[in-house]
């Protein structure tokens, strides 16, 4: 087990609606965990909307239902209720407030994000957290802890080889399969 067993990390909304990212996003956070994964009830339904709305191949809306169930159930103890007075005093763009009050809550250091923009330095600092792509907490998981890594990617070809994986990766978090292909 790595060095980061216990450590939670926030998942906003938008890394977990790429299926591919949020499927080996969660296979690190399964025993032995790489860290604790952290959300709210409004980046789930977040990840929902977008899931059934957004995306150009929208899903049915029975089946974004089985997935927050799913990762509900897998990930009891994920799900953080920030209380309003902390969102408040949360000083990052007003859409994501609550994804930083989150992270407050939980004690994470970490918000695994695409949306940088929305979490400056500034915003962060005071509470000692940073907002990180998912290619670089990906990078990070896999210099601690190279042959978890690889392993956890692998399980996600069980069915085809390993390239099937990275290629649906490759769009998402390109320095991390590079890492992995280059290894």
């Amino acid at each position: 087990m790595g060095v980061h067993v216990a450590r939670p990390v926030v998942l906003d909304a938008c890394v977990l609606v790429p299926q591919s990212l949020c499927d080996l996003l969660l296979r690190l956070a399964e025993e032995p965990r790489l860290y604790r994964p952290v959300w709210t009830e409004e980046i789930l339904s977040e990840a929902h909307r977008a899931l059934t709305q957004r995306l150009p191949k929208k899903w049915p809306v029975a089946t974004a239902d089985r997935w927050r169930e799913a990762i509900g159930r897998a990930f009891p103890e994920a799900c953080v209720t920030p209380a309003a007075e902390l969102i408040a005093k949360a000083g990052n763009h007003r859409g994501d407030r609550h994804v930083l009050a989150a992270a407050i809550d939980a004690g994470a250091k970490d918000i695994v994000t695409f949306n940088l923009r929305h979490f400056r330095p500034e915003a962060l600092t005071p509470w000692k957290i940073k907002a990180v792509s998912p290619d670089e907490f990906l990078l990070e998981l896999y210099s601690l802890n190279p042959n978890t890594v690889r392993h956890k990617v692998a399980l996600m070809g069980r069915r085809d080889s390993e390239a099937k994986p990275l290629a649906l990766l490759r769009k998402h978090v390109p320095g991390f399969v590079a890492r992995i292909e280059g290894a």
